[in-house]
């Protein structure tokens, strides 16, 4: 156990057994069967349980006495638990009182969530283990893949997006709404260019409400950028042309302090445009 080599070293991802990982650090560790692989299987997890469930008014003398070999487990398992910085998950492929007692003894100090693999699919798996932070920045990393891709495969990206934000909570609810935002800019676009049957050079009524759907959607997701190049599509419409002009004087402003999204949208509240 103790032997055990280094595997796929490439994706940062290794096995050691817990004295070869004395002096190192991670971000996640899993601790596999470390009550299971425990030699004395009834001495000994008696010993955990007594030593982990005892109340404050039962500390004695008697109580806090540890054998010699369990001293060594409990430095082991010291070790064990600081190599990690982040996340730390332990694994017991089988029941025994020592592990079930460590569990009790976690929960209840709202230390840890028990998860039952049994009861687990891969959805609920990565629940379980993600925190917050990490939802929103795989969030983040598939809406960022989406400004790349073909309207279609934006809004299933957007979906996942949106999805992972819905996990992280409440921090990453404005996430959220401009990715829902972004998607219905997309379709907004779309629905503008089938509209657009244009006429001695002017587009159809239906293109510029939605070209003006489109370009407002794409402000509140935050993205100037795009809103801007729907407008100079559909500019010789009066109303996009004038929201150019004011998307173009906010990018302006923008480039020399931080604007807040909520003034984007009412420096352009739809109420303005004339439609």
């Amino acid at each position: 156990k103790e032997n055990l080599s280094l595997i796929r070293i490439e994706t940062k991802e290794a096995v050691f057994g817990i004295r070869e990982a004395k002096g190192l650090e991670f971000s996640d560790v899993v601790i596999l069967d470390f009550f299971a692989s425990i030699t004395d299987q009834t001495e000994h997890h008696k010993e955990w349980k007594r030593l982990l469930l005892w109340s404050d008014k039962s500390k004695t003398r008697d109580t806090a006495y540890v054998p010699v070999t369990m001293e060594l487990e409990i430095k082991l398992l010291y070790t064990a638990i600081t190599r990690s910085c982040n996340r730390l998950i332990f694994i017991e492929t089988r029941q025994s009182q020592g592990f079930d007692a460590w569990c009790r003894c976690l929960q209840g100090r709202n230390l840890a969530q028990m998860v039952q693999a049994s009861t687990m699919n891969e959805s609920g798996s990565k629940s379980a283990i993600m925190t917050p932070d990490e939802w929103s920045v795989e969030g983040l990393e598939m809406a960022s893949l989406a400004e790349d891709e073909t309207a279609e495969a934006s809004v299933g990206l957007l979906e996942r997006a949106i999805s992972h934000f819905h996990m992280a909570g409440a921090a990453s609810h404005y996430l959220e709404i401009r990715a829902e935002a972004q998607i219905r800019a997309i379709q907004l676009e779309q629905d503008a260019q089938r509209h657009d049957s244009s006429v001695e050079g002017e587009p159809s009524p239906e293109a510029v409400i939605d070209a003006i759907g489109a370009t407002l959607a794409y402000l509140e997701a935050g993205m100037l950028t795009d809103s801007s190049r729907v407008c100079t599509a559909y500019d010789m419409d009066h109303n996009l042309a004038t929201l150019r002009k004011r998307i173009m004087r906010l990018t302006s402003d923008n480039s020399r302090h931080e604007t807040n999204r909520t003034d984007l949208g009412s420096a352009l509240a739809v109420d303005e445009v004339e439609t």
